[in-house]
């Protein structure tokens, strides 16, 4: 699903009807099962991303409700979600390059098993 094209247009009216018309205990949750809907029409390997990333930003955030451990929280949480921004950010740089240094190692590997796609919502 291209966010440029009409398809999306409908997905993010439903959504938002979606929202809107939900309890607001249930909002929250709405918005978690749309971005998982759009990340996996993308590719199953973003849902699996996606759900990473919502187990570790969910239990490093619950560690961080007691105002004696915020800080010492906080900051791992920052860190995680900063190193995967910059290894999907960075790594399709590299792709080439790790191809030419597998090459002259006299390593045949596929570029299709190299490629890291970029995280459109890491971006954002």
């Amino acid at each position: 699903m291209n966010i440029h094209s009409f398809v999306f247009f409908g997905f993010a009216a439903a959504v938002l009807a979606v929202y809107y018309l939900s309890p607001r205990r249930m909002q929250n949750i709405v918005l978690l099962a749309a971005s998982y809907i759009f990340y996996i029409s993308i590719s199953w390997d973003f849902g699996f991303i996606l759900a990473g990333m919502t187990l570790i930003n969910f239990f490093l955030g619950r560690r961080t409700g007691g105002e004696e451990h915020t800080r010492t929280w906080l900051y791992p949480a920052v860190r995680t979600n900063l190193a995967v921004l910059i290894v999907f950010k960075l790594a399709g740089s590299y792709v080439s390059g790790a191809r030419d240094l597998f090459f002259h190692l006299g390593l045949d590997i596929q570029t299709h098993g190299l490629k890291i796609r970029l995280l459109i919502g890491l971006c954002f």
